[in-house]
């Protein structure tokens, strides 16, 4: 302990300073006691703290809860005061009592308030008819110009790429061959005899080894190579087909022309 006046030090339990002879007994207890005394609660910074935190989240419970009075007030029937919230909200609907008196109804429950839309709803549209593409015609293809046929007729010596000089089905005859020959020459009918030999294999199927019939029977539509063996294809022949091309060989012998090839 320090004395008040003349600053020297004493010991705790000293009652008067030996130097000034001041008494230190009553400064000692008044220490002590300003020691001990608390400060108020309102006073400290916590205390400060602690009401700032409770009047900001009182400030926003009070917003939310307006916000919900506002927007739900089509169901509760009950609008708040245009002075807080604004003037562009409808009035609190009014229930019973005459003389322009309010109230609830006897129930004492409001009636929830249907809103009404601003606009009918329209009905649905029907979706567009779509409207199918015309179908394109098909183009016509033009039929390839045919040459004129050179024919007693049975014989057809310019048929083209579909056609056949001895149609499938027709009975030949020397006489046939004859005429064709008084109409056309010899190396026309001897050209002839040979191609409508080879067509009768060809209908068939046969392949040709000579490039000339090679050529000539790869251009026709119908023409399909199947068989190399000319035995076979002569076996495959129908009765028909096989006095036509006993007709053609014999006239070829009887001319002396050649019968291969």
């Amino acid at each position: 302990m320090i004395c008040p006046k003349c600053k020297k030090q004493l010991p705790d339990d000293a009652v008067f300073c030996d130097k000034c002879k001041t008494r230190v007994s009553t400064l000692k207890k008044a220490n002590e006691a300003a020691h001990n005394t608390k400060k108020p609660i309102y006073n400290s910074r916590a205390f400060i703290i602690l009401i700032t935190l409770l009047s900001v989240t009182a400030a926003c419970l009070a917003g939310f809860i307006a916000y919900v009075l506002a927007d739900n007030s089509y169901l509760t029937g009950y609008v708040p005061h245009p002075a807080i919230f604004g003037s562009n909200k409808k009035t609190a609907p009014s229930f019973g009592g005459g003389g322009g008196g309010g109230g609830l109804p006897p129930g004492g429950v409001p009636p929830i308030v249907t809103p009404q839309p601003d606009e009918p709803d329209k009905p649905p549209q029907p979706p567009p008819k779509l409207t199918p593409e015309p179908t394109p015609k098909p183009t016509p293809v033009p039929t390839p110009p045919q040459d004129p046929p050179i024919s007693n007729g049975v014989i057809n010596a310019n048929p083209g790429r579909n056609g056949y000089i001895l149609n499938p089905g027709t009975v030949l005859t020397e006489k046939d061959l004859t005429d064709f020959y008084s109409e056309n020459g010899a190396e026309k009918t001897k050209k002839t005899v040979r191609l409508m030999v080879n067509e009768i294999y060809a209908r068939y199927g046969y392949i040709f080894n000579v490039e000339e019939y090679k050529d000539y029977f790869s251009q026709k539509t119908w023409y399909e190579p199947l068989y190399d063996d000319q035995d076979y294809v002569r076996g495959l022949m129908n009765e028909k087909d096989g006095n036509n091309l006993k007709v053609l060989v014999d006239y070829e012998k009887k001319m002396g022309w050649s019968t291969t090839g």
